[in-house]
């Protein structure tokens, strides 16, 4: 009617893509009822207790000279290369923190890198990851000439 599709056909449309992506067989194995917290730590993590920033470096000395001048804690980093760049992702936990600290530390991150062009899931799966844990404490080790 009008161009549009009526409730029946749209309907039916939603039950074919629904048949064909196989989400019933899916549903029947992972669902509420099957859910369980033994994959999960007892600690109440808060999500907002941490903050993840990826930072983008043009070559390998940028990111080790980067990685001498960070004087404040870091609670995680990692080192990607994609193409022809490298990405670091840092953890920062705030808690006990000011409200500001975020925002803060950030600033102070962006005087010796560039912000990130990609997601830390970006480089997960598709960057070469270079350091897994602890790459500023890593990095820091290296001496340049």
């Amino acid at each position: 009617q009008n161009g549009h599709k009526c409730h029946c056909f749209q309907q039916a449309i939603i039950n074919t893509v629904y048949a064909q992506s196989n989400i019933r067989q899916i549903l029947s194995k992972e669902n509420f009822d099957t859910f369980s917290y033994d994959y999960y730590s007892d600690e109440d993590i808060n999500p907002s207790d941490y903050v993840h920033y990826v930072l983008d470096f043009p070559d390998l000395k940028s990111v080790v000279a980067f990685a001498k001048v960070i004087d404040f804690p870091v609670e995680e980093s990692e080192l990607y290369k994609d193409q022809d760049s490298y990405h670091m992702t840092i953890l920062l936990d705030l808690q006990n923190q000011p409200s500001y600290y975020a925002n803060l530390m950030y600033a102070r991150l962006l005087e010796y890198a560039n912000p990130g062009t990609k997601t830390r899931a970006y480089l997960q799966e598709h960057g070469i990851e270079m350091l897994s844990t602890a790459a500023l404490t890593k990095l820091k080790m290296i001496e340049l000439m």
